[in-house]
């Protein structure tokens, strides 16, 4: 064993790939951990970032839901280790050199190869000597490359210089016993025939003329694709009523494959097909199936191969008598993709396994830097969402605010570190001045802290910030960025999203009615559901908060929270609010201080009127009975997740977000009352209607059928996932 790495980890064997990749490669090294650790081998998981994954796409849920469960153990990012194996899934995850050293000593080192090197055409996917200096680099030495089947070792015949290739193959592997269904098969009214596959116009037949002759027009036969891209209905004008297509992951793959008679499976004419795993999917489900002739060298004896013309007649004669083409798929499979032949395969490598229990816990590195940036707006919102979500992050990932806030401060109160930049407005200087000095202190702080990530909050990515991401290319750069946007505003901005990995969209409970940019510009866009401060445990009962605030147990308590009129004046609103209530005995009005207005609260103010200026705000909800509010992201969410009677004033700044249409969202629902700052009978009205219990009550049912899930523990996931991904140099 190589010693040089100390204070490390042994594994029986180290999976190195990018868990993003998508389809057949991800799925089968998942089925091929879960049947390493059933043989007994202990498998760590190092993950490098792919040079072909260019969109923000998350891991792969079956590698999750193993390291979730203890059977795969997560490498971080400078942790080193040791193992009997080291097996290095793809050559697009060896395209790049990772920027940090990856630090792996294995006794035996394979590139398990998942794609060919050339198209149809002879076009290169990749370059071998590169894959193969760079794979050396990553597991510590020289590497033999092993194809998963006949289709990917072809590719490598023609080869000068072609890399060392095992002189055996690395098949895919499935859970058979999983997958087999357990109910008979009962023949349907109607012929289904279908195919399912990641979203890639190259795993479709060419153009609508050879789906036609595959698939055939007659009408007594119901052809149902899955893992259809967007552009494929357009491809297949005009569809006919006999076809449908479903998006990726429409449904789970065993349920689709239960609805299909015959899985008929072609793919461009020019698409080498390395494996199919899909077609090894509905062979251990029992659906018999018709390939291509190019899939012949991996499935022929276990599946029906077809020229295009035959695939429809073929279909009808494997759906009348499917059974030995299901029993000789079933054989395939246990003799050369099960579990049982992975156990095999891996004590005839490498010997039994080195440990008879699970290693101690992986080595943790001391901490891994996320930058949290956010801009000033108007309010708490972008430095509240960047404290939500730091708040779901785990050790050793470490936050680190930097925000031109000035309620930078609250950021202490969180227990993180942060750094203020003034915003140049507030200093008085020239724009282009100010964002050459944002470069230099972004650069600062991301080398100060050897930042993994960068997360910006805000509508307007500064220039500045992107000159610095520039610079930083091994940073994964993250721009979390609500929707909602005025109509046809910032497409400066938007332009800009392309100098970040990917954009975090927390959702918005009103997007229905959402006319801004960021609704039709989704390509580098991960959705999670809206990202709230706290969750629903932490906000105070009704009783604690009241006694914390010093508000009467038997008044009707209303808060108002109406900006700090930094952009848009709303005091007459609430002058009003405060003179209509302030003379009722009844009434507690309680204002929130603004932490971040330009002045206090002045002028006379009614006997029954208290202040807070606590932050968050949210956790005293329970104490209310109604609300008086503007309609910002954060207080909008806040408010209905506490199931809170409220009177919306929108903020009506033609450079805000579109509270107006946010309001009305929720007075359509009946949870709210939607008042202009222009309609003072409407607001006194809204006064009056919140003030009768029955009311209150009615709007707080509704409200309760807008349920809001915090999204903040899935974005802290998915920049958790980049973190542990170590960036690649091309």
């Amino acid at each position: 064993m190589d010693n040089s790495i100390t204070h490390s980890q042994f594994f029986d064997i180290i999976v190195v790939t990018d868990p993003r990749f998508q389809g057949g490669t991800s799925t089968a090294i998942a089925a091929e951990v879960a049947a390493s650790v059933q043989a007994g081998y202990t498998v760590g998981l190092v993950c490098l970032e792919a040079g072909n994954i260019r969109q923000p796409l998350p891991f792969n849920p079956k590698l999750s839901q193993l390291i979730d469960a203890g059977k795969l153990t997560l490498v971080w990012p400078g942790s080193p280790v040791q193992c009997t194996l080291g097996l290095l899934h793809n050559p697009y995850t060896a395209a790049l050199i990772p920027v940090q050293p990856v630090q792996i000593a294995a006794k035996n080192r394979l590139l398990v190869v998942h794609h060919p090197p050339f198209d149809a055409n002879g076009m290169a996917y990749y370059d071998t000597a590169i894959v193969d200096r760079n794979a050396q680099d990553i597991l510590g030495g020289p590497v033999t490359w092993v194809p998963v089947g006949p289709n990917a070792r072809c590719g490598f015949d023609d080869l000068a210089d072609a890399p060392t290739l095992a002189p055996y193959d690395w098949p895919n592997v499935i859970d058979a016993a999983a997958w087999r269904r357990s109910a008979p098969l009962t023949p349907r009214e109607k012929l289904t025939i279908g195919r399912h596959s990641r979203p890639d116009m190259r795993k479709f037949p060419d153009d609508r003329e050879s789906f036609v002759t595959i698939y055939g027009e007659d009408t007594d036969v119901h052809v149902d694709l899955m893992g259809c891209p967007a552009e494929l209905r357009d491809h297949l004008s005009p569809l006919l009523p006999s076809w449908a297509c479903r998006p990726f992951g429409a449904l789970d793959v065993a349920d689709y494959l239960d609805q299909l008679d015959v899985f008929v499976y072609f793919h461009r004419s020019d698409w080498v097909e390395a494996f199919g795993y899909t077609v090894l999917e509905a062979m251990a489900r029992g659906v018999p199936c018709v390939l291509d002739a190019t899939m012949a060298p991996s499935f022929e004896g276990a599946c029906v191969i077809a020229a295009p013309e035959d695939a429809l007649s073929a279909a009808r004669s494997l759906a009348k008598d499917p059974e030995p083409t299901r029993q000789a798929a079933f054989a395939l499979i246990a003799a050369r993709h099960s579990f049982e032949a992975v156990a095999k395969r891996l004590k005839d490598l490498i010997g039994p396994p080195a440990l008879k229990s699970q290693p101690a816990p992986a080595h943790i590195p001391a901490e891994l830097a996320v930058l949290f940036v956010s801009t000033n707006g108007i309010g708490m919102g972008h430095i509240a969402r960047c404290i939500a979500m730091a708040r779901r992050l785990q050790a050793p990932i470490r936050p680190v605010m930097v925000t031109m806030s000035q309620g930078a401060p609250v950021a202490a109160e969180f227990g993180y570190h942060f750094e203020f930049i003034p915003y140049h407005t507030y200093l008085g200087v020239d724009q282009k001045a100010w964002n050459r000095s944002l470069r230099e202190e972004i650069i600062a702080l991301v080398d100060a802290f050897d930042a993994r990530a960068l997360v910006f909050d805000g509508n307007s990515p500064f220039q500045g910030l992107i000159d610095a991401l520039q610079t930083r290319p091994q940073v994964w750069s993250v721009w979390s960025r609500r929707g909602m946007w005025a109509k046809g505003a910032g497409a400066e901005f938007i332009a800009r999203e392309g100098h970040f990995d990917l954009v975090l969209e927390p959702q918005d409970l009103a997007e229905d009615y959402d006319e801004g940019l960021t609704r039709h510009s989704t390509s580098r866009t991960r959705k999670v559901p809206p990202v709230l401060m706290l969750d629903g445990s932490e906000h105070l009962p009704r009783s604690i908060a009241r006694a914390e605030l010093g508000i009467d147990a038997g008044k009707v308590a209303v808060l108002v929270q109406l900006g700090g009129g930094q952009n848009f004046d709303l005091r007459l609103c609430r002058d009003l609010v405060f003179r209509h209530l302030g003379q009722l005995d009844e009434v507690q009005i309680v204002v929130v201080d603004w932490k971040i207005a330009p002045t206090a609260l002045d002028g006379n103010m009614p006997p029954n009127l208290s202040r807070i200026s606590t932050f968050p705000v949210a956790r005293y909800l329970k104490a209310f009975d109604a609300t008086v509010s503007v309609v910002g992201y954060n207080s909008f969410h806040e408010t209905t997740a506490a199931a809170l009677p409220a009177i919306y004033i929108p903020n009506e700044n033609p450079a805000q977000d579109n509270q107006l249409a946010r309001a009305a969202f929720a007075a359509r629902r009946g949870a709210a009352r939607l008042v202009r700052h222009n309609q003072p009978e409407q607001l006194i009205a809204a006064l009056d209607h919140v003030l009768v219990a029955e009311n209150r009550a009615k709007m707080s049912a509704a409200a309760q059928n807008l349920p809001v899930e915090n999204g903040a523990i899935h974005a802290a996931n998915i920049i958790s996932q980049l973190v542990q991904c170590r960036r690649g140099d091309g």
